[in-house]
């Protein structure tokens, strides 16, 4: 007889086997979540490239009453409280920001950075071509940048002069100047590389469930993250440079924009998400499908 004994007599190989069930369970989900983003990715894949740039669009457009609800907060409070409270302020804004990610991901539009594990997975599991990716990730950026520049634009309009509050905007134009000179290449990059690991994250947890309530607290975590520690993202970054160059802002000009932020944040945003996200749980898939084989 092969069970081991307990002291009483009873065998411990019901619970061993438990135990090897459970963690079996715990690898196919992984395993699970990995197919629903080939899946998903392979339908997102083969959109018409219309809807591609639609979509991005309308989520560079929605990702910046983000970044517009946290500069209103923190300006408010500096405006009312003095410099003195700025990271009171700072952390008050980073608390309603991720009200642009909720609605971009609620809505179903779509972001650049959320791109690098569902169509991703689709590539690397054979079931659609690396240009289709490619022009993906085009087009979403294009559809992304031209919805921010719109509203940006628009709130700079002399007409709507005072929407948004002063205060606002004179955060906003702190944000922009902190972003492009105060942080040079190396550190625009090394930022934005957190950024794009856990807008990728993210993803990957949305995948683990289908209610709504959780997927805000999902959302509500990461953008809190992301602006709590000023980690660059390239769409709320350009959001927030634009807008001050666009309300007159004659420290922050385009060049500095490209060079000090919008290179490096792409950049460092792609190999957060891509190889801090996608890449290891891919690995940890091919592994745990390996072992319990």
């Amino acid at each position: 007889m092969n069970d081991k004994q307990t002291p009483d007599g009873k065998s411990n190989q019901p619970q061993d086997d438990n135990e090897k069930n459970s963690a079996n369970a715990t690898e196919a989900e992984s395993a699970e979540i990995f197919k629903i983003a080939v899946l998903r990715g392979k339908r997102r894949l083969n959109r018409p490239g219309l809807e591609m740039t639609l979509a991005g669009f309308i989520a560079g457009m929605n990702v910046t009453f983000g970044a517009i609800a946290a500069a209103a907060v923190a300006g408010a409070i500096i405006a009312s409280f003095g410099e003195s409270h700025f990271i009171f302020a700072e952390f008050i804004g980073a608390l309603v920001f991720p009200i642009g990610f909720i609605f971009v991901v609620i809505g179903r539009s779509e972001l650049f950075t959320e791109n690098f594990l569902v169509p991703t997975t689709t590539v690397i599991a054979k079931k659609a071509r690396f240009p289709s990716l490619l022009r993906l990730w085009s087009l979403t950026l294009v559809g992304n940048l031209i919805g921010a520049i719109a509203v940006a634009k628009f709130l700079s309009l002399e007409f709507y002069d005072g929407v948004p509050a002063v205060h606002a905007v004179q955060h906003i134009q702190h944000v922009a100047e902190f972003l492009t000179l105060e942080r040079d290449w190396d550190a625009s990059f090394y930022s934005a590389i957190f950024a794009g690991w856990l807008i990728t994250l993210m993803t990957w947890l949305l995948l683990t469930t289908d209610n709504t309530l959780s997927k805000i607290a999902i959302i509500w975590c990461v953008g809190f993250m992301i602006m709590l520690n000023k980690f660059n993202h390239v769409i709320v970054n350009s959001s927030e440079i634009l807008m001050a160059i666009f309300s007159g802002n004659q420290n922050v000009t385009y060049a500095m924009w490209l060079q000090n932020n919008f290179v490096p944040t792409l950049l460092g945003n792609m190999i957060g998400g891509l190889v801090f996200v996608t890449l290891l749980e891919y690995i940890k898939v091919l592994y745990s499908q390996e072992r319990w084989r």
